[in-house]
C-alpha cells in the first residue's frame, strides 16, 4: 500500500493495531511499556516484531510505510508519555495507545 492519502494512512494504522491486539490476546510477547518505547525512539519496531512472525504480518508493509509509521511513533513516543493514555506496564498496550493516537492525529 503506498502512503499517500489519509485513508491509506488510516488502513496502515489501524492493520497494525488489529495485530497488536491479537498479539495481546495470544499473550506471547511480553514487552514493558518503557522496552517498548525505546524500540520506538529508536525506530526499530519493525526489526522488533519481524521476531514474531505468528502474530505480526509485515510482508505487505512496504519501506515508504515503515518509514511512515517509524518515524510517526518515534515521534509520538517522543512526546506523549504512556501514563496519559493510561498505560504505565504493557508495551503492546502502550503501542496500541500510540496508533490509536497517530489514528486521531492523521490528516
Amino acid at each position: 500500500m503506498k502512503i499517500g492519502s489519509s485513508l491509506a494512512k488510516l488502513s496502515l494504522i489501524f492493520s497494525l493495531a488489529r495485530q497488536a491486539n491479537a498479539a495481546l490476546d495470544t499473550g506471547g510477547i511480553h514487552v514493558t511499556a518503557e522496552e517498548m518505547k525505546e524500540i520506538l525512539k529508536k525506530e526499530r519496531l519493525f526489526r522488533y516484531l519481524e521476531a514474531y512472525p505468528r502474530d505480526f504480518s509485515m510482508g505487505s508493509v512496504g519501506p515508504g510505510d515503515r518509514e511512515y509509521l517509524s518515524s510517526n511513533l518515534r515521534k509520538t513516543a517522543l512526546t506523549l508519555e504512556g501514563k496519559k493514555l493510561g498505560v504505565e506496564r504493557n508495551g503492546l498496550c502502550l503501542l496500541l495507545g500510540y496508533l490509536i493516537e497517530l489514528a486521531q492525529r492523521a490528516p
